[in-house]
C-alpha cells in the first residue's frame, strides 16, 4: 500500500512539472506573443496603427510585411533593395532617368526619407483602391490563393525605373516572390505559412488576405489606368528614324598653316608682306564699295584709338589702315578658297579620296578628319568640325552614291590662325571645309530596314515609358489631393521608425 502511494505521488509531481513547462511555452511562443522578436512590454501587444492614409489605418505588421516583399524586387541587386527603386524614377522626385537615380540629399535623414516612401506607397495604394471601389472593381481570393501556391505574393509599390541593359521600363511592386511559408522542399506550405504569420507577424490568415487583396486591387486599377495609354505607330517610326545608323564622312579642312610657333611666325610675316604691298590708292578704291566701307567702319567702332596722350590720329588715315588690314586678310583667305577649289577635284573622284589629302601651297595646309553623324539626329548633335554647316542635317542626309560630296563648302574663321596689324589688333583669316560621304548609304532603305527590325521592341519600350509617365502624373495628383485635403497623418509613422531605429541600436 505504501509503495502504491509513493508511485502515485511521483506521477503527480511529473504532471505538475510538465504543466508548468507547457504553460511557459504557450506564454512565450503562443499566438499572442512576439516570440524572440519582442521585449516584455511588447509580449501582449496587438498590432497597432503606425500611420493613417486616406482614412486607412496601416499597422506595424502590415508595414513590416510590405517592406519584406518590396525589398525583393526581382530585377534589382539584392543590396539595393526597394529604396533605389523609389529613387530611380518615382513621382518626379527623382528625375530619370534615364537609368540614373537621385540619392539622398547631403543633409537628409535616411529615416525621414524612408518614411516619405512608406507613406506615399500606402497613400497611392489606397487612392487606387478607392478608385477601383468607385468603379465597382472587385478581386477574388482564389487569385491570391493561386499565387500563393506558386510561391508568389501581390505587393504594391509605386514608381518605376529604367533597366539600361534591357532598355525597358520596370515597375516596382507587382507579383513578387513569397518570402514566408516556404517549406523545406522550396514549395508553399500552408501550415508553415500560418505558423510564420502568427509567430513572425502576429497576423491571422484572414488579415493577410485582406492585405494581399488591397494590393491586388491597387495593381488591377493601375493596369486599367495604364491600358488607356496608346502610342501611334508614327511616334515609334519617328524615334527609330532619328536614331538610324550612323553615316561616316571625311572632312578636309583647308586653312592657313599655324600648327606651331614657326608656322604662326611665317603666317604673320606673310600677312605683313601682303599688307605692305597695298597702296593708299588701293585702300581708297576698296573703301568706295559700300559693303567694304561698312566692314571698315564696324571694325573702327570696335577698335580702340591707338593715339598717344589721348589724341586720336587722323580718322581718315586710321580708317585706311584698317581697310589695308582687312584687304590683306581677304587676299590670304582667297588663296585658301582657291586651294579648296583645287582640292575638291581630288575629293570628288569616283573612286573616292586618298587616305592622305593632297599637299597645299606654301603656308596653306589641308587636314583630313573622319567623323560619324546620324543624318536624322538633332542639329546640335553635329560634331564641332561641321558646326558651321547651315541646315546641316538636311544637307548631310541628301548625300548619295551619285552625289557624295557636299555641294556647298563650309567657310568660317580659322580658330588657330590669327594675325595682327602694326596697331596690335588681331584679324581672323578664313578656312574652308569640304565634306564627302564614305560609308555605303541608301538612306531611305536604311530607315525602312531599321523601322522594320526595331518596331516591336521600340513600341514596347515606348509604351512602358508612356504608361509610367501617365501613372506618375496620376500619383502626383493623388498626393496633391491628399495633402490639400489634409488627410495625411504620419506622425505615428515617424515615432514608429524612431523606436525601430532605437531598438536596432541597442
Amino acid at each position: 500500500m505504501l509503495e502504491a502511494m509513493r508511485r502515485n505521488a511521483q506521477s503527480v509531481v511529473i504532471i505538475l512539472i510538465l504543466g508548468v513547462l507547457i504553460l511557459a511555452f504557450v506564454i512565450e511562443f503562443g499566438p499572442q506573443s512576439r516570440g524572440c522578436r519582442g521585449g516584455p512590454e511588447e509580449a501582449q501587444r496587438a498590432a497597432r496603427a503606425v500611420m493613417s492614409v486616406l482614412g486607412y489605418q496601416v499597422t506595424d505588421m502590415e508595414l513590416e510585411l510590405w517592406r519584406l516583399h518590396v525589398a525583393s524586387e526581382p530585377a534589382l541587386p539584392a543590396a539595393d533593395m526597394y529604396i533605389p527603386c523609389y529613387r530611380m524614377g518615382a513621382l518626379g522626385i527623382l528625375a530619370g532617368g534615364a537609368g540614373a537615380g537621385a540619392g539622398l540629399g547631403e543633409n537628409e535623414d535616411p529615416a525621414r526619407f524612408d518614411a516619405t516612401h512608406f507613406r506615399n506607397a500606402f497613400l497611392i495604394r489606397e487612392a487606387l483602391v478607392a478608385e477601383a471601389q468607385r468603379l465597382g472593381i472587385a478581386v477574388d481570393d482564389e487569385e491570391i490563393k493561386r499565387a500563393l501556391a506558386r510561391g508568389r505574393i501581390f505587393t504594391f509599390d509605386h514608381g518605376y525605373w529604367v533597366d539600361p541593359g534591357a532598355g525597358r521600363v520596370l515597375f516596382c511592386g507587382g507579383e513578387l516572390p513569397l518570402r514566408i511559408g516556404i517549406g523545406r522542399d522550396g514549395k508553399f506550405d500552408p501550415a508553415a505559412f500560418r505558423a510564420r504569420l502568427q509567430m513572425g507577424y502576429r497576423m491571422s490568415p484572414e488579415e493577410f488576405y485582406a492585405f494581399a487583396r488591397r494590393n491586388l486591387l491597387a495593381l488591377k486599377m493601375q493596369q486599367i489606368l495604364a491600358a488607356g495609354v496608346a502610342i501611334a505607330p508614327a511616334e515609334v517610326d519617328s524615334e527609330i528614324r532619328a536614331e538610324t545608323e550612323e553615316m561616316t564622312l571625311v572632312v578636309w579642312t583647308i586653312g592657313p598653316a599655324a600648327a606651331n610657333d614657326e608656322e604662326a611666325a611665317a603666317l604673320q610675316a606673310r600677312f605683313d608682306e601682303v599688307r605692305a604691298s597695298i597702296s593708299d590708292d588701293d585702300a581708297t578704291t576698296w573703301l568706295a564699295l559700300g559693303e567694304n566701307a561698312r566692314r571698315a567702319d564696324a571694325r573702327m567702332a570696335q577698335t580702340p584709338s591707338s593715339g598717344a596722350a589721348g589724341i586720336d590720329p587722323d580718322p581718315v588715315a586710321r580708317r585706311r589702315e584698317i581697310a589695308r588690314s582687312l584687304m590683306a586678310a581677304d587676299r590670304i583667305s582667297e588663296q585658301v578658297r582657291e586651294t579648296a577649289r583645287a582640292a575638291r577635284i581630288a575629293l570628288e573622284r569616283p573612286e573616292g579620296p586618298s587616305d592622305e589629302p593632297p599637299p597645299g601651297p606654301e603656308g596653306i595646309s589641308i587636314r583630313a578628319q573622319p567623323v560619324t553623324v546620324r543624318p536624322l539626329g538633332p542639329a546640335d548633335a553635329l560634331p564641332p568640325v561641321l558646326a558651321g554647316l547651315a541646315d546641316g542635317m538636311r544637307k548631310l542626309s541628301a548625300l548619295s552614291e551619285s552625289s557624295p560630296v557636299l555641294p556647298d563648302p563650309i567657310e568660317r574663321d580659322a580658330g588657330a590662325a590669327a594675325v595682327k596689324d602694326p596697331a596690335g589688333e588681331y584679324y581672323a583669316l578664313r578656312e574652308v571645309a569640304l565634306v564627302r560621304r564614305l560609308s555605303p548609304w541608301s538612306f531611305e532603305e536604311a530607315v525602312a530596314a531599321a523601322i522594320e527590325s526595331g518596331r516591336g521592341a521600340r513600341t514596347a519600350a515606348a509604351m512602358d515609358l508612356k504608361r509610367a509617365r501617365m501613372l506618375e502624373a496620376w500619383y502626383q495628383a493623388a498626393l496633391f489631393d491628399a495633402r490639400a485635403s489634409d488627410r495625411l497623418d504620419d506622425e505615428m509613422l515617424f515615432e514608429y521608425l524612431d523606436r525601430d531605429r532605437d531598438r536596432e541600436a541597442e
